[in-house]
This record gives structure tokens, sequence and C-alpha cells, in this order.
């Protein structure tokens, strides 16, 4: 996930973002700063789904995304949970090649849709506007669209206005299309909020050179397609077995800072709980929540006989279970016991040890 977002303090000076209503302004916010959105300026969503976040209704949301400088910049799929800021990453953009290394996994985070397509060319776009080590640094899932798109050059040096209502670039290539045009019923919004189903093309060769062209060009393409879709799944599954390091670390320091261990060292032992939490299917914010719900849980924060702390990576992590069970407290914190709660607990305790040692006949009559 993307955690530290940038945004220009000119972007109250610029009249078609002031022309936004109050409603428009916060689901620019809000989205810009949501702590699911990814680094690549997309994340997993639907417009109920945000509206029920705000504890808005639907239609109220819709007419705030209905406002031009929204319509220009936010982009949803009407048949997938995806929504995209379409410049996010012109005033975002990676500071080193690690960052768009990191991409691949972002990536993994987006259902697969013709939407989802149109993302990843327009970030080719960019990624080529920039220097060579950015390009290198290109994941695989991005090398399709590397000779079908325009490199965005100057991409850094966008006004403040487009921070807030930026124009919509290019549609996405023929060629980026093709790959989901075996699904023609797919639909989904251009900046306009017209609905696009893309339908395939019709050639009809008209010689036998021709027709012997076209077979070799289809046979090509259907390699080159099917390459793609390995160098989809392939990452996905690394992904879900080693999580980028990056990620681990923010998982560390939020420990860190939440319980107040900042004396404490990433070692391979933690680094591997953390891993290990990450790859089972828990997100960064999740991960936050169990940790945030182990530090509103009593017992763990010393509230016991012993009067020992039990919040260490190795506690909060130790499998799924316990993972929500924290993440539950951090909503719904456990109250902690008084004195006639303890004495309560005892004598329970001391009523059925009573119980098991008595007779069994003794105990019925």
């Amino acid at each position: 996930m993307s955690y530290y977002r940038k945004l220009h303090s000119s972007i109250w000076n610029e009249q078609q973002f002031s022309d936004l209503s109050d409603d428009g302004k916060l689901v620019f916010f809000f989205l810009l700063t949501h702590p699911h959105m990814t680094a690549l300026g997309a994340m997993r969503a639907t417009l109920p789904g945000i509206a029920c976040e705000l504890n808005w209704p639907v239609d109220r949301l819709e007419m705030a995304l209905s406002e031009k400088a929204l319509c220009d910049q936010v982009v949803w799929d009407q048949a997938k949970p995806l929504v995209w800021l379409r410049n996010f990453l012109k005033d975002n953009l990676p500071e080193s090649p690690n960052v768009v290394k990191s991409w691949e996994g972002a990536l993994a985070y987006l259902p697969d849709s013709v939407l989802k397509e149109q993302l990843m060319a327009e970030t080719t776009a960019l990624v080529l506007g920039l220097s060579e080590g950015f390009r290198e640094a290109l994941p695989t899932q991005f090398q399709a669209y590397v000779h079908s798109v325009q490199p965005l050059i100057g991409a850094s040096e966008s006004s403040p206005c487009q921070k807030a209502c930026p124009k919509p670039s290019s549609k996405p290539s023929d060629k980026a299309l093709s790959k989901t045009s075996l699904n023609t019923n797919t639909k989904y919004l251009m900046p306009n909020n017209k609905e696009v189903i893309p339908k395939a093309k019709e050639v009809i060769p008209k010689t036998k050179e021709e027709t012997e062209e076209i077979v070799l060009l289809a046979n090509s393409e259907e390699k080159k397609e099917i390459g793609e879709i390995n160098n989809i799944v392939a990452p996905t599954r690394q992904k879900t077995a080693r999580p980028p390091d990056a990620e681990v670390v923010e998982v560390f320091r939020c420990w860190q800072r939440t319980l107040g261990h900042p004396q404490a060292q990433l070692d391979a032992k933690r680094r591997k709980i953390i891993r290990r939490a990450l790859s089972s299917g828990y997100n960064f914010a999740q991960l936050s929540e169990a940790i945030k719900g182990c530090s509103q849980t009593p017992h763990n924060m010393g509230e016991n006989e012993q009067g020992q702390r039990y919040d260490g990576l190795h506690i909060i992590f130790r499998d799924a279970d316990q993972i929500d069970r924290f993440i539950h407290n951090a909503h719904s914190p456990p109250r902690l016991q008084n004195a006639a709660d303890r004495l309560l607990a005892t004598n329970l305790a001391a009523t059925q040890r009573w119980l098991a040692s008595q007779p069994e006949e003794q105990v019925c009559s």
C-alpha cells in the first residue's frame, strides 16, 4: 500500500477545485488518503462500499462524483470493484526504481478488468517518460505496453490545477484492450462516465498471402497473450509467498509505535513472523488493527496475575484466529475486570473444582 501522499497547497487557489461542493472536496481527499489506496493510485472498492464508509446514501456519492473536476479524475468500474485516481502517479511520482518494482505487489490487490488494463497502459506511459533506471525497474506485467504507448514526457511538471482536476489522458491502445476482449460484455466507465463495450475487430482476408500473414500474426499474439497471463499469475503467487520488504518494515514500525518498543530491532525472526501474516492474506491495515487491538486488551498489557505484558509479534500474529481476535478487540475493546469480577471468577473456578471432586451419585442427588 501507499501510506504517504503528496498534494500541493496551492490547490486551494485553483478555480476548478474551489468550484467543487463540500461533498466533492471531501470525496477527493477521502479517496486520496484512503488506507487501502495502493501505490498505483487505485484500490479495490465499490461505490456502495465507499458511501457506507462515509455514512452517505449512494446517490449522494454519485452526485459528488458527477462534478466535472472529479469526473475527470475519479474513474470506477461498474462490473468489478475497482476505483482509480487517474492522476495519482503524476502527483506522486516514484522516488526510486525500487518503488516502481513494488508496483508488482500493488497490482495483485486489484481485480482484473478492462479498467485495470487502462491503468497499466497509462502507468507504463508515465514511466517511459522517466530515466532509464525507472524504466528498467518496470515489473513484467507492464512490459506488454512498452511498445504500444507513447511516453508522457514532463509528467512531474503538472500544474497545481491538475492535482484537483486533471485532464483526461489518451485512451488505452487497441492492443491493451484486446487482451480482455474475450469477454465482450464487460462494461467500464471512461472519464466522461460513458459506458464502453470493447468489440473484437473482424478481418476478412482477400488473398492467400493476406490469410497466411493474419494466421502468423494471430499465432504470435496468442503466444504473447499466454506469456502475459503467466507473467500476471506468477508474480501474484510470489507476492503471497514473499511480501515486499517495505510492507514488512511498515508493519514493524507500527508495532514499535503502538506498543512502545522504540529500541526493538527487526531481526530475521520478527521479519519471518510479519511475512507469514502478510502472506496468509492480511494486508497492512488489518495487521495494524490487530496491533491496536492488542494494545487495548488489558490481559496482554499486563493486567494479569503475573503482571507480565504479552505484546510480542509472535503472540499477535500467532495464527489467523489470534489476528482476528485482536482485530475485533480494536473495535470492541474487552472490559477490564474489577474486584467483583475477579471474585466471581474465583468462586466459579472453586465451584467447578469441588463438583469435579465429588462422586457423580452425590452430585446428582
